[in-house]
């Protein structure tokens, strides 16, 4: 039995009409018909007849029709089972960390947790990416727009990035070759942070770079004065040690964050609930 073909005639047997039912599948009308009649000669039999711009069951039809009922109920059910529980299962959230932060600084894991179980996940901007590639998270947060199939995005309000120092004992910075003859801190090659740094610099080199693997760790080394920070201005809220520099021949470069939603098949209520939210604390209008 060709259960889809099935479904098809209970459609057209709901409708009594082909062409409401095409409408209704979001099919062609010809794919509708074709597909009754492949179901009627496979079994030599007729279950439709024409009746004035409709069409009719017969009684043999009537009878197909109402034994077909109990099945399409029974994978309601099923269905519906299986999406109560998808509706239990934790949201995934990657996040790189600087993003995880500005969601743990507001009400949105206090609310979120109310309505479904969270799992949060820090990673860089590579692991986010694989994430979004293999489908493994549900909610993604990073600053790099990527088109990545089965999920929509959303360009949220832009940061800076910014040079700061917590030195006390060093010459005036007014320039950024001032900057690249003292210690700066430097991220992985790669990184969304080493990009945006050889951006800013152009040709101009670091005489005494010093690289970390993490935005936690630099600002650490920073504020202990062991060289010059390079990174979002968002970021800077976490300390009162460290000073943006003024620079005469550097216009802060925009930064964006972008949030990636999955689309799922069964997007129920607690998920938009979730997606909202996110929404509200990055700012973003729904």
């Amino acid at each position: 039995m060709n259960l889809h073909a099935l479904r098809v005639f209970v459609a057209v047997a709901e409708a009594q009409s082909i062409g409401i039912a095409a409408r209704n599948l979001y099919i062609s009308q010809p794919a509708v018909s074709q597909l009754i009649k492949k179901l009627e000669q496979r079994y030599q039999v007729q279950l439709i007849e024409p009746a004035g711009r409709g069409i009719r069951l017969t009684a043999l039809g009537q009878r197909v029709y109402e034994q077909a009922q109990p099945l399409f109920e029974q994978e309601r059910l099923i269905e519906q089972t299986l999406t109560q529980q998808a509706e239990r299962m934790p949201l995934m959230i990657t996040a790189t960390q600087l993003a995880l932060d500005q969601l743990l600084a507001g009400d949105f894991i206090a609310q979120a947790n109310v309505l479904v179980p969270l799992k949060l996940q820090v990673a860089n901007t590579d692991q986010i990416i694989t994430a979004l590639e293999r489908q493994r998270t549900d909610f993604a947060l990073m600053p790099q727009t990527k088109i990545f199939s089965g999920y929509r995005q959303t360009v949220t309000t832009q940061d800076q990035w910014l040079f700061a120092s917590a030195m006390t004992h060093m010459p005036q910075l007014t320039t950024l070759r001032d900057v690249v003859k003292l210690p700066l801190l430097t991220r992985e090659a790669g990184s969304k942070t080493d990009q945006a740094l050889q951006m800013v610099l152009g040709e101009l080199t670091p005489l005494h770079p010093l690289e970390v693997n993490s935005q936690s760790e630099a600002l650490k080394l920073a504020q202990a004065q062991q060289g010059i920070y390079f990174g979002p201005a968002s970021s800077l809220s976490t300390t009162s040690t460290l000073v943006p520099l003024q620079l005469t021949d550097y216009q802060p470069l925009p930064r964006v964050l972008v949030l990636y939603e999955r689309q799922r098949r069964f997007e129920n209520s607690n998920y938009r609930q979730v997606a909202t939210l996110l929404k509200t604390v990055l700012k973003i209008k729904a």
